[in-house]
């Protein structure tokens, strides 16, 4: 497998910076919501997968943007686990949703090029 087929691992600085989140924040939810379970490398930082990443992006959206509690973000996240089917919110949150995908999307082709 060569390096552009590796699944790319974020540092919680990157995640912050991606989402405009405090990293004190993004540890919180880790507690609150068990699907959000970054890997640990051996010095024990938090590396989050590109799927972590988009997680943190659906909680922040159902919290910030839709209003949901807490508990209620957990309950519609465990729910949608369980049901793929089961949509996160109205069509103005999915199309929110899917703009924060093509926002971060857009932000790794910037670093890119920048040379970062």
């Amino acid at each position: 497998m060569g390096d552009s087929e590796r699944t790319k691992y974020y540092r919680i600085g990157e995640v912050a910076k991606a989402t405009g989140l405090p990293a004190y924040t993004i540890r919180y939810w880790e507690q609150e919501f068990p699907e959000l379970k970054p890997r640990k490398s051996r010095t024990g930082r938090r590396l989050y997968s590109p799927d972590d990443l988009d997680l943190v992006q659906r909680i922040q959206n159902l919290l910030h943007d839709q209003g949901y509690t807490i508990r209620g973000a957990r309950e519609l996240l465990t729910k949608s686990e369980a049901n793929p089917n089961i949509v996160s919110g109205d069509r103005e949150a999915r199309l929110l949703h899917k703009l924060h995908k093509v926002r971060r999307q857009l932000e790794e082709i910037r670093s890119l090029l920048d040379g970062d």
